[in-house]
């Protein structure tokens, strides 16, 4: 629901996505998304539309302003009664359909990098456990629209907006963007993301990086000089670029044998320790990012003919601290940690690694299956 939200609200003609939409329509707080319970009932018959009510706590005093309702449910759709969700799924496409005929608020049109980069992550995250193609499509949209369009002479820029780009792009656009790169290379494994990851992090090295005390910076070395150069460590609703820079550079260096890159992931993480010591719960990506350089990360390469009952293995379970490898331009790309690792007889042959050291091949996805457990 979230992700095709994203698509009918917010994709903007070229692939990318607005930045925002108002709070208010027509200087009314929340006046398109709000109801009565006499407007559920003329929608939806008496019967739905007093159950809809009760469930979603729509009341005659409203539990917004002016005696109105946003639809709210105590409990995840996945507790409720059979039932009940039957009436969501019959009532919600009505009342969509009846919104859609409200004014709408207005739409900042602006496309912000970094929260692009966010949004071709989830994304194509999305497409992976949901089999759904037409979220990949829409991740490969956007990340090319901003390697093509809000990309002017290599430099990766901020914003774009009424086709012209904004500032030069800080710490957070790049990294974003290079998470949501390799998340469509995992997705997709189109050596053209994994390439363009690998292109965009020596970009965003030789920009950001503290070469004396290590750490990126939040403005590149090429932005206009301040007084004093913030990392600005802590994220809040928003990753910290320190964060998610330190987690894909742990994430590329094992796809493509960058020791550098785990080195410089390294200096991020154990900047964190104060921070891990007082108050563990303000780490997000930088938690993964130690988690893949502490513990046991997997390197998992798929090699022969056609492998999708192997990936399905892959697809339908959570691997927060694994690489993944396949298809059929594994060869243009030569990755150091899949050489000399084939298929005996050209079948579909899953390689599960650890640390340089590989499990028995297998073509069987029940072994599979157990070698990940």
């Amino acid at each position: 629901d979230s992700l095709d939200w994203l698509l009918r609200e917010m994709r903007l003609p070229g692939g990318a996505f607005a930045s925002a939409t108002d709070a208010d329509t027509e200087g009314v707080e929340g006046a398109t998304f709000v109801w009565t319970p006499e407007q559920l009932t003329e929608a939806l018959g008496p019967q739905d539309g007093a159950r809809l009510a009760a469930l979603c706590q729509v009341t005659e005093r409203g539990n917004f302003e002016h005696g109105q309702s946003v639809l709210r449910l105590e409990e995840p759709r996945s507790a409720l009664t059979e039932a009940d969700q039957e009436l969501l799924e019959r009532c919600f496409p009505r009342l969509l359909e009846l919104r859609g005929g409200r004014a709408q608020p207005t739409r900042d049109d602006k496309v912000v990098t970094a929260w692009n980069g966010l949004a071709v992550r989830a994304l194509a995250r999305g497409a992976q456990v949901l089999g759904e193609p037409r979220y990949l499509r829409a991740a490969e949209a956007a990340a090319a629209f901003l390697l093509d369009t809000v990309t002017v002479q290599g430099r990766l820029h901020r914003s774009w907006k009424d086709d012209r780009v904004g500032a030069p792009g800080f710490l957070d656009d790049h990294a974003n963007l290079v998470a949501g790169l390799i998340e469509l290379w995992h997705a997709s494994f189109d050596p053209r993301w994994l390439r363009a990851a690998e292109g965009l992090t020596e970009r965003m090295v030789e920009l950001f990086w503290d070469t004396e005390e290590g750490g990126f910076f939040s403005t590149g070395h090429d932005a206009e000089r301040l007084v004093s150069r913030s990392k600005a460590p802590i994220g809040g609703a928003l990753p910290s670029g320190n964060g998610v820079a330190a987690f894909v550079l742990s994430q590329l260096s094992l796809l493509l044998d960058r020791q550098e890159w785990a080195d410089a992931a390294e200096r991020v993480v154990l900047s964190y320790q104060p921070i891990l010591e007082r108050a563990p719960r303000a780490l997000g990506f930088e938690a993964l990012a130690g988690a893949m350089l502490s513990g046991d990360p997997l390197q998992i390469g798929l090699v022969g003919a056609d492998n999708q009952e192997l990936l399905g293995v892959l697809r339908s379970r959570l691997l927060p601290q694994a690489v993944l490898a396949a298809g059929p331009g594994l060869a243009e790309l030569d990755l150091p940690w899949l050489r000399k690792k084939g298929s005996p007889d050209g079948r579909a042959t899953a390689w599960v690694c650890e640390r340089g050291a590989c499990q028995i091949p297998t073509q069987d996805p029940q072994t599979l299956a157990r070698q990940l457990g």
